[in-house]
């Protein structure tokens, strides 16, 4: 390069002082929330080096796997068909460090449910425990004087304990109360009933029976002695016995799923008391969802190709539509979309890069994704950057330029002027890269350098060499001839400094007196009283120094 020694000197001076910076990456956020219904959001990602996708939670998918310096990541999350929300994250490290971000999602939908629902006791009260199970932050309302609980609020699942103190009363319709949970727009209630003299029982476990999609058989255990029947809305379930008054064993029979989708229903229970009035309890009965029957499938799961590149065969076994995207410019597919089962061509160019290099195909059918990773090894000539032009000429106004990078290798752009930005300065291989340069508010010029570096080494220089402002004072006309009659006369400014006008006779006038850049001056010149001509000048000075003479002539 024809440089000037003194800038090899700098160089030498700023890889020095650079030798052992460290690969750093990181998220432009700590946090992305998705929907519950899944979807795709992106994010942004920082780095000076080469970094790769190292962790996902198995719920989310990331897309590209990999890359050098910013990036933006799409964020692929499936629906969350969970009763609670979850919390995952996405990991990408450098050969020197790693970032994580965290990725939450809600649940599919809002719940509160109790149990038990009513709670009877005799006249000495007692401790009873309640289980709520919930997605959302609950409370107590206000609870009557004979009533306390360990606790009045919660947040998801949890439980408490309701204390009723000894009824002393001598009544034969004892006291009741009903304790309200509310959560959201949800309310669920617990009717308390403490009777003088015995209590009333009603009581099932457990509260929920859960069964693969084969079904099978499950039992209930009910404590009560008081009349009851069971009933539910779905075919699927079969309940024996469906009635009874006392402490019973019931089996409960669940069919087999067909669908491709989980299932759930309840079975209630309503039991009456002597005086005719009725309670009722929930049971939860929930089902897997049927093996889903589609398939996708695609092989090999990885292929190496050598620094010459080459052509590999991909073989897919589908038996619906499937897709996948190339995230990259040096490997390209024979297809990338078909249905049922295909053969696809991928065909990856030679590498002129000293690195190695690989991309994340993936290929998509519905909800079902198979990856295919292709690498491909490094170039083995001695790496190389070089940058042009050398020497970069701008305006005291300022640019956006243009320099070009001819590379085998990742680099990165540097310099140490402050009126310099450099738009994305890491890269591999080669490509342009914009510089935007500031104005110059000096008269002086100024010079800077511009680095391309690999690995912290210099590789080549390139030289910004920008003028200094110019002052511009000028006007569009020298000489007014005015009529003898008099009349107004426009003078054109053309300028980037401020200026002052200053006027040499007392039958002429202008307006403004001063003004900043570029303006206009109206110069007034009043009738002749006599028939002797007449002449002056207007004198526009800047603040430099600079002056502009107007002459104004006026003649019979």
């Amino acid at each position: 390069m024809k440089k000037l020694n003194v800038l090899f000197v700098l160089a030498a001076l700023m890889f020095l002082a650079s030798c052992g910076k460290k690969a750093e990456v990181s998220f432009l956020t700590d946090m992305v929330e998705m929907s519950p219904e899944g979807g795709s959001v992106e994010v942004e990602l920082t780095s000076n080096g080469d970094w790769s996708v190292d962790q996902v939670s198995d719920w989310i998918t990331v897309s590209p796997q990999s890359g050098n310096g910013y990036a933006k990541l799409t964020l692929t999350a499936v629906a969350n068909t969970g009763e609670v929300a979850r919390s995952g994250f996405v990991k990408v490290t450098t050969k020197d460090s790693s970032a994580t971000l965290t990725v939450s999602q809600g649940a599919k939908s809002l719940y509160l449910r109790l149990t038990p629902q009513r709670i009877d006791c005799m006249r000495e009260g007692g401790e009873f425990g309640v289980e709520v199970r919930s997605n959302v932050d609950w409370q107590l309302h206000e609870l009557p004087s004979w009533i306390t609980a360990s606790a009045t609020h919660g947040s998801n699942d949890g439980s408490f304990v309701l204390t009723i103190a000894p009824f002393l009363d001598e009544s034969d319709e004892g006291r009741q109360a009903v304790v309200t949970v509310a959560g959201g727009e949800m309310e669920m209630h617990i009717e308390v009933n403490q009777s003088y003299e015995s209590a009333y029982v009603f009581a099932v476990t457990p509260n929920e029976l859960a069964f693969d999609y084969m079904g099978g058989t499950g039992a209930l255990t009910i404590v009560s002695n008081l009349a009851w029947t069971a009933t539910t809305g779905a075919e699927w379930i079969a309940i024996d016995p469906v009635s009874g008054n006392e402490n019973t064993e019931q089996t409960i029979q669940v069919a087999e799923n067909p669908n491709w989708t989980a299932r759930e229903a309840t079975i209630r229970f309503d039991y009456t008391y002597p005086d005719n009035s009725v309670g009722h309890y929930l049971v939860w009965v929930r089902q897997e969802a049927a093996p889903n029957p589609h398939f996708l499938t695609v092989s090999p799961s990885e292929i190496p190709f050598g620094k010459e590149g080459g052509s590999a065969e991909i073989s897919i076994e589908c038996d619906a539509d499937w897709s996948v995207e190339v995230p990259s410019d040096w490997a390209s597919l024979s297809a990338t979309n078909g249905t049922g089962n295909a053969t696809v061509v991928i065909t990856v160019e030679k590498n002129n890069i000293v690195a190695p290099r690989s991309l994340n195909l993936a290929f998509v059918s519905g909800d079902l994704v198979s990856r295919v990773l292709v690498t491909q090894e490094p170039d083995d000539a001695p790496p190389m950057a070089e940058i042009s032009p050398d020497t970069v000429f701008v305006a005291s106004t300022g640019a956006v330029q243009t320099l070009s990078i001819n590379s085998n290798t990742s680099w990165s752009l540097e310099t140490d002027a402050s009126w310099i930005m450099i738009l994305s300065p890491t890269g591999s291989g080669s490509g342009n890269k914009d510089i935007i340069v500031d104005s110059n508010a000096s008269t002086e010029p100024r010079i800077a350098q511009i680095l391309v570096k690999h690995d912290g080494q210099v590789m080549d220089m390139a030289v910004v060499v920008q003028e200094g402002k110019q002052y511009i004072l000028e006007t569009d006309i020298t000489l007014i001839q005015a009529h003898s009659e008099g009349g107004q006369y426009t003078i054109n400014v053309t300028s980037n400094m401020n200026w002052t006008v200053d006027k040499g006779a007392a039958w002429l006038s202008y307006t403004p007196t001063s003004g900043f850049g570029n303006g206009q001056i109206v110069v007034t010149v009043e009738p002749m009283l006599s028939p002797r001509p007449r002449e002056t000048e207007i004198h526009i000075i800047a603040d430099n120094g600079t002056v502009v003479v107007i002459t104004v002539s006026q003649k019979d």
